[in-house]
């Protein structure tokens, strides 16, 4: 099923697994995926940057940001005193997030380079945001949050915030396979899928964050959204082997360490390390 206008906190809050939850324990372990999910951590400043900036292209005005946060008068130095008291105490009234004044410049300036890029225009003006869907896969009952989808031309869209110069696809790809984040892409279209919504297409808008605010659209081909299913299913059976192997603890049992013949001869001075 598909759930419109989930509150994101109450997203993260449901039983179901997510690709952050399948992530995590094909990264370390699922003990770790399933203590991450008991109880999460706080939210870092990559994180609030990240939603910062997905706000402010996902809605529909520039003065429609200010309904979800507060910016920061300039004569409130720190967070701290009457001052920071009653302006926090006004934001926690209206349900509004305090921000500074140059990170609601920066979400400002990212939405406008975004809307300056057509394509990227296109999917923000032409798309459903931010829509849960729930199915249940190989016995799992898993959830999804694309943050576009474009029905009408069969594509989901998944918005990114980058550093300066890492929107270049050669540096995202090697943080796509580093952390695993095929596994968000694969579910997200097999989730759709299950749902009989066709997803042919999935695309990345990469957005970074430091000036001059480039964006960049790249696509997954046809090979990588297959493969992306079949990892994705490929954790999920982990997951399964785990809770049926009675969920052990840490990394498993005793491991032999050993070398590649290539390290054997750096251990061995035969060639440079």
């Amino acid at each position: 099923m598909f759930k419109d206008h989930l509150d994101i906190k109450e997203y993260h809050q449901l039983p179901d697994i997510n690709s952050g939850f399948m992530i995590e324990g094909e990264t370390n372990c699922f003990e770790s995926a399933v203590e991450s999910r008991n109880n999460p951590g706080e939210q870092n400043d990559a994180q609030a940057r990240g939603i910062l900036v997905h706000n402010s292209c996902e809605v529909d005005t520039e003065d429609d940001v200010l309904n979800h946060y507060g910016v920061i008068p300039p004569d409130i130095k720190v967070k701290r005193g009457n001052k920071w008291e009653e302006f926090k105490a006004w934001c926690d009234e209206e349900n509004k997030i305090p921000i500074k004044e140059k990170e609601f410049d920066m979400a400002i300036e990212c939405r406008r380079s975004a809307y300056k890029n057509e394509l990227a225009a296109e999917f923000l003006k032409n798309s459903r945001k931010e829509i849960s869907g729930f199915c249940n896969l190989l016995g799992v009952d898993v959830r999804a949050r694309p943050d576009l989808e474009c029905a009408k031309i069969n594509t989901l869209v998944d918005i990114k915030t980058r550093q300066k110069g890492q929107a270049k696809k050669e540096r995202w790809m090697r943080d796509w396979l580093k952390y695993k984040t095929y596994i968000q892409a694969g579910l997200q279209i097999k989730v759709w899928q299950e749902l009989e919504v066709d997803i042919d297409h999935y695309w990345y808008l990469l957005i970074e964050v430091e000036k001059p605010y480039i964006v960049h659209t790249v696509y997954l081909s046809p090979k990588l959204i297959t493969l992306s299913i079949e990892q994705t299913l490929e954790a999920i059976k982990k997951w399964k082997a785990w809770l049926k192997d009675g969920s052990p603890s840490g990394y498993g049992g005793p491991e032999e360490m050993e070398v590649d013949p290539w390290q054997e001869k750096k251990l061995r001075g035969e060639i440079p390390w």
